[in-house]
C-alpha cells in the first residue's frame, strides 16, 4: 500500500509537530513563527485520518507530489523519521515548457482545437489521473 502526500514540507512540518518535534532541525528550516495547525482541518477530517493510523503499517513507503530540487531538505527530513519507508517523488509535466511550444509554432494543441468546436455552453466531464502500479523496490 503506498500513501500519497503533497508538498513535502507542509506533509514534514504537520508529521513534526503531530510527533511532538522529536528532534532539533535547523532554524534556517523552520519558517519563523510557524503558525500552529490547530483548527486549520475539520475534527470529521482529523477523525478520519486518526482512524487509518492502523493501516499506516502495511504500506512500503510513500508518493510525495513535488520536485526534488524543490523540496529535497523536506523529503530527507521525512525520510528520517520514517527511515525504514521509501519516497518516490514525482511531479507533472512542466507547463512553461508547454506554453513555450506553443508560443513558438503556429499550431495549436488538437485537445485545444477540439473545445474550440464544441458548442457554447456545452457539460465536458473531464479526468484527471494517472493509473499505474509500483513494486516494493
Amino acid at each position: 500500500m503506498l500513501s500519497i502526500q503533497f508538498q513535502s514540507s507542509f506533509s514534514f512540518f504537520d508529521l513534526w509537530e503531530a510527533l511532538g518535534k522529536p528532534f532539533q532541525i535547523e532554524a534556517k528550516v523552520v519558517p519563523n513563527e510557524l503558525p500552529s495547525l490547530d483548527g486549520c482541518v475539520p475534527f470529521e477530517v482529523l477523525h478520519f485520518v486518526f482512524n487509518q493510523r492502523e493501516f499506516l503499517k502495511f504500506r512500503v513507503g510513500d508518493l510525495i507530489n513535488t520536485s526534488r530540487s524543490m523540496e529535497d531538505t523536506y523529503i530527507d527530513l521525512l525520510e528520517k523519521i520514517f527511515g525504514n519507508k521509501k519516497y518516490w517523488v514525482v511531479r507533472t509535466i512542466n507547463s512553461v515548457t508547454i506554453c513555450i511550444k506553443h508560443r513558438n509554432s503556429n499550431s495549436r494543441d488538437k485537445c485545444l482545437s477540439w473545445l474550440d468546436n464544441q458548442a457554447p455552453k456545452s457539460i465536458i466531464y473531464i479526468a484527471f489521473g494517472t493509473i499505474t502500479s509500483m513494486t516494493d523496490e
